[in-house]
This record gives structure tokens, sequence and C-alpha cells, in this order.
């Protein structure tokens, strides 16, 4: 599968199941494990190396599903959070959520990238929090409804072969530092989950 493209597949079961939803196709899916400049830390800092996040996605037509597995490296560590920017092809604003591990989410819409952001747009997610007995790992079950998102942009529903941008992050208070992951990197000093230029693809298919 290419680095830069989550398949999302058609489904007809859009039920909340944060544990194991039946659509999610765990060969198909992405992970968020790069730094800032494009590094690859799991190949940096090894096997052993905790904080992986693995993402799948379906669709039908009423929703857009993602599904998050994140790994953490201490139960006792501070805020973990992933980060979900979408855009259609055709437009030029995108939505930018943060959903942390106690399912708080804050949503937005990005008129113009780091000058002209609405925070009173609300996406009306639905959100499901499985975590591990241990603390070590939760699951992230988001559901979007289509209508609210295709309502910013007049666009019409995605169908088969349809392709949006999209960009994935997750930030880890691990208290004296944080560790700030991408899916798709700027090659910047600096981590900008909302840059344009960074976004990978998100593709709809039929099964």
């Amino acid at each position: 599968m290419p680095e830069n493209t989550l398949f999302s597949f058609r489904t007809d079961s859009t039920e909340v199941n944060a544990e194991a939803p039946p659509w999610l196709r765990s060969e198909e899916r992405v992970s968020i494990e790069r730094d800032c400049l494009g590094r690859h830390l799991l190949n940096e800092k090894g096997p052993g190396w905790p904080n992986l996040t693995l993402v799948g996605s379906a669709w039908s037509e009423e929703e857009l599903l993602l599904h998050f597995d994140c790994w953490a490296s201490d139960s006792r560590q501070g805020r973990d959070i992933v980060l979900v920017v979408l855009q259609p092809e055709s437009v030029g604003t995108s939505v930018k959520l943060e959903i942390d591990s106690e399912g708080r989410c804050v949503d937005a819409h990005v008129l113009r990238a780091g000058i002209d952001i609405d925070l009173k747009w609300k996406s009306r997610a639905r959100i499901e929090i499985v975590k591990s007995d241990s603390g070590k790992n939760w699951k992230l079950y988001l559901s979007l409804p289509l209508t609210v998102l295709l309502s910013l942009w007049s666009a019409a529903s995605p169908e088969a072969g349809a392709v949006w941008r999209l960009n994935l992050a997750r930030v880890i208070d691990l208290g004296k530092e944080t560790e700030y992951l991408l899916w798709r990197p700027g090659f910047t000093p600096y981590p900008d989950v909302l840059n344009p230029t960074a976004f990978g693809n998100l593709i709809f298919l039929d099964p």
C-alpha cells in the first residue's frame, strides 16, 4: 500500500464499536510514526518503541469512519491526543479534530491554515474509546456525519474512486517532553499537521 494513501472501504455497518468494528481491515491500516523531519521513529528507536498508532477507515452514504489503535509508553503519561485533518480534493478549506484518550474533542473549520480558523464549528462526531486494562493501549472509534462535513464545502457526497486529502497526527505528553508523531510530515523543523502540501490521500473504495 502506498505510504501516502489511506483506503476507505464502503460498508453497510456503521455501528459504534471501538474494540473491533466489523469493517476494519487490519492489513490496510496506515501508521502514524514519523517526526516532523520525516524520520521513521519505529526504525530509529527499534521494536521496543511503544508509541505506534495504526489507523483504518471505512465509509457509508451517511458517515466517514476512522479507527485508531494507539499504544502508549506508560499508563502514567500525560495527555494523549490524536488529530485528524480532512479536505476534499476540490476545495481549499479543511476541518481539524483533536480527540484525547478520555474522549474529549475539539473540532474546527480551518479556512486558511494558521490564519483563519472557526472554532465554533461542530463536527457532531460519534466517539467511542476503549482502554486496555494495563492502560498502555487505547482504541478510538470516530464517526463523522458526511452531511455536516459536506455542508461546509457545498460538495457532493463521495463515490467510489473519490479522493480527499488527509493528515493524521498524535501528540503524547511524556512529562518533560512532548512526542509529536505525524502520518505525513512536512519536513520542517516544527510539526505542522495543517500544511496542505504534506497531506496524503484518502481514497474511497467499494469492497
